[in-house]
């Protein structure tokens, strides 16, 4: 089950680093935080969910790289590690080791009614918003993401021509995720 899952979040790790391909703009030193926060919505949806296969689960399995016969080498490996960090201390769990923030107690005067006039102290909080691959890094996520996706079909196309009652099945989880939807449940 794991392996025919781990299509749907290489898809999807897929489209949302060619959404960010086509929208970022790594050249320009200008861009607001709503565009960064936007871009990086995209960045971290690809990382969650080309690792969600190779990611231990509660009471569920993990996809073997080996098994599936997925070997990065060399500046892939490189960037797949890094990957793992940044989910593992940064994305996905909020360690204190990946926060980056800034806060700022700013003093200020505000007048009252009666003119008379009182400081009174604001915490301003400034978030890192920038991404958190370079260009180079998300083109070669993009490939390394192809390579993962045409290895996982492949395993699952040899499935099921050696045993297709295998992979005859219909799994829906145990709770209704299309509750308050229009959308049709699988199966």
């Amino acid at each position: 089950m794991r392996l025919v899952q781990s299509c749907h979040d290489i898809q999807e790790a897929l489209s949302a680093v060619t959404f960010l391909m086509d929208e970022a703009d790594y050249e320009s030193e200008s861009s607001n935080y709503i565009e960064l926060r936007r871009w990086r919505c995209f960045e971290v949806t690809a990382i969650i969910s080309f690792l969600r296969p190779f990611t231990q689960t509660r009471g569920g399995t993990t996809l073997s790289r080996k098994l599936a016969e997925i070997a990065f080498t060399g500046n892939d490996l490189e960037l797949f590690r890094k990957l793992e960090k940044l989910r593992n201390h940064y994305i996905a769990h909020s360690s204190e080791e990946g926060m980056n923030f800034r806060l700022d107690v700013r003093k200020t005067s505000m007048p009252r009614d009666n003119g008379e006039v009182f400081e009174i102290k604001v915490p301003f909080v400034v978030h890192d918003e920038g991404l958190l691959l370079v260009e180079n890094e998300a083109f070669r996520l993009m490939d390394m993401l192809r390579y993962t996706g045409t290895q996982i079909n492949e395993k699952i196309w040899n499935l099921s021509q050696e045993n297709p009652d295998l992979l005859e099945m219909v799994k829906s989880p145990d709770y209704d995720i299309t509750e308050g939807r229009d959308t049709p449940k699988i199966g």
